[in-house]
């Protein structure tokens, strides 16, 4: 993710049926698998359930809700979105498992208008 403003949205959580507050930069949300048909990092429908934020930032020794992730990369030869150069790398949280689930490394994805390839993935940690 880039540097920017943030804007709140919801994240379902993979350890129980619940649905957690999440602070993204909103190109967050532009992110979409190249499936057909593609899925999108759409927040999940419904309420929050449970307070407790799920936090992008947070530390590897820090206790908390981290959201699952995929990291991706700018593929050769595609014009860079703006604020970004050539072989960027992004971790962008992924609101939905449905999403996650569709993504696996290797994989082509659109990000703010251009192509990625899903190059990691990072599950959802709860401690």
């Amino acid at each position: 993710m880039s540097a920017g403003r943030f804007s709140r949205s919801r994240y379902s959580a993979s350890y129980a049926s619940e649905i957690h507050p999440i602070r993204v930069q909103p190109e967050t949300l532009s992110l979409a698998s190249q499936s057909d048909p593609p899925v999108t990092n759409a927040a999940p429908i419904g309420s929050i359930s449970n307070p407790i934020s799920a936090l992008v930032t947070l530390g590897k020794r820090a206790r908390g809700l981290r959201p699952r992730s995929v990291t991706i990369q700018l593929k050769d030869g595609e014009t860079p979105p703006s604020g970004y150069i050539a072989g960027s790398v992004a971790r962008v949280p992924i609101l939905q498992e449905t999403l996650y689930e569709n993504l696996q490394v290797g994989d082509d994805a659109t990000y703010l208008g251009s192509d990625w390839q899903v190059i990691g993935k990072s599950p959802e940690e709860a401690t």
